[in-house]
């Protein structure tokens, strides 16, 4: 994780030296929290106490990585507008509070779930989201159940949410990669065969949000590759389309 965080610190140092989009410096800091090491081990503690997850050694550096952030954006001359950026949860109240982001969403979709997505939704707790605000709706998610840490991540999108093919260090280098672009992770999904059409998710705002992004990035970071990305869509695209 020591790797991950100074991954995420010289990524917000390449957005700030980007001179073509613009940056929200009051929402991007590559500052990092240094917990004293009793305080760590007592949320460990506590984590394992109260939900079953174990944290391991190799993984407390996480505590660290809360105050770190990014907001970008950038408006071409047709008025077409592309954000991204980052923000992160505390480790404790990713895993041990109470789950209720999703329930707003639900609410705009009038979506009713039942009990036994009930179940699944209070498993489900963000990680990390889009620093522009809490109307994005798109959320990397823990799936809290006793275990190991990391538990399973899923990647939530205003009601509809999607199993990740990502451990917690390729969710990490795969953000970085996509330059943490709003709505990147369904760059790394299986798009399930009965997609959700929702009032906020449905196929034709995902197809024309991910054609930007395939379009703009190249123009805005020319220094790196997108060629994952660019064959990725044309799957996304032939299966969305069928």
């Amino acid at each position: 994780m020591k790797n991950i965080i100074q991954k995420l610190q010289n990524f917000i140092d390449y957005l700030l030296s980007n001179k073509t989009i613009e940056k929200n410096e009051d929402k991007t800091t590559s500052k990092v929290i240094n917990s004293p090491d009793f305080f760590i081990d007592n949320q460990i503690k506590s984590i394992y106490v109260n939900k079953g997850i174990n944290i391991g050694d190799n993984y407390r550096y996480f505590f660290a990585i809360s105050d770190i952030s990014s907001c970008w954006s950038y408006t071409n001359k047709y008025n077409e507008f592309i954000y991204g950026g980052c923000c992160f949860n505390g480790l404790s109240e990713a895993l041990a509070q109470r789950s209720e982001f999703w329930d707003v969403f639900n609410s705009l979709n009038c979506h009713d779930p039942s009990e036994e997505e009930l179940v699944f939704l209070k498993k489900l707790n963000w990680f990390e989201k889009q620093s522009r605000g809490d109307g994005d709706g798109k959320f990397g998610c823990f799936l809290r159940e006793p275990g190991e840490f990391p538990p399973k991540i899923y990647f939530y999108d205003s009601g509809a949410y999607f199993p990740m093919n990502t451990t917690l260090e390729e969710y990490f280098d795969a953000m970085i990669d996509s330059c943490a672009v709003r709505g990147w992770q369904y760059f790394y999904i299986d798009f399930p065969d009965t997609f959700p059409e929702l009032r906020e998710v449905n196929k034709e705002k995902i197809l024309v949000e991910l054609v930007r992004t395939v379009t703009v990035l190249p123009k805005l970071f020319p220094d790196k590759y997108f060629s994952y990305h660019q064959e990725r869509f044309k799957e996304i695209e032939k299966k969305l389309k069928n």
